[in-house]
C-alpha cells in the first residue's frame, strides 16, 4: 500500500500511515491490533473477525507526496480513504475521506504525517467518542 505520485514512490508512506493511525485511535481501544502483512484486506477481515475483534479499520492510501516545498514549490499532500466495519454485524459502519495540503510557505509546510493528525483526531473523536474501550484490528 505504498503510495506514490506523478513523480515519486514513497515507499515509506504506508509504515507512517500506520504510526499515525495507530497513535490516534489508541486511546480509544483497550486492544488494538496492526496487521503484520497487507495480504488483503478480505484475508485481514476474517483474520480479525475470527480474533474475535469488534471493528475492523481499513485504511487505504490514495497520495502521498512529500515534497521539498521550500525547494519545489510543490505543497505536500495526503489523501486517503478509510472504511470502518462492525465485525459483529459484518456492516460498514462509516467511510471516511480525508485530503490534506500543506502550505508552499517556506516554514508552514507539513510533512504527509503531520497532515493526517488533525483530521485523523477529528475523525476519531466524533466516531469514537462513546465506543471507548474497545478491540480494533487495523
Amino acid at each position: 500500500f505504498p503510495s506514490h505520485d506523478n513523480l515519486h514512490s514513497y515507499p515509506d508512506s504506508a509504515p507512517k500511515t500506520m504510526t499515525v493511525l495507530s497513535n490516534i485511535f489508541k486511546p480509544y481501544f483497550k486492544k488494538l491490533g496492526v496487521a503484520k502483512s497487507f495480504n488483503s484486506a478480505q484475508f485481514e477481515y476474517l483474520a480479525a473477525r475470527d480474533k474475535h475483534y469488534e471493528y475492523f479499520i481499513l485504511p487505504r492510501l490514495l497520495q502521498w507526496t512529500d515534497s521539498y516545498t521550500f525547494f519545489t514549490g510543490v505543497a505536500n499532500k495526503v489523501v486517503i480513504d478509510i472504511k470502518i466495519y462492525d465485525l459483529r454485524t459484518n456492516q460498514l459502519i462509516d467511510e471516511i475521506h480525508i485530503q490534506s495540503e500543506s502550505s508552499k510557505i517556506p516554514g508552514f509546510e507539513k510533512t504527509p504525517p503531520d497532515l493526517l493528525k488533525e483530521p485523523l483526531t477529528t475523525v476519531a473523536g466524533h466516531l469514537f467518542m462513546q465506543t471507548e474501550n474497545k478491540d480494533v484490528p487495523e
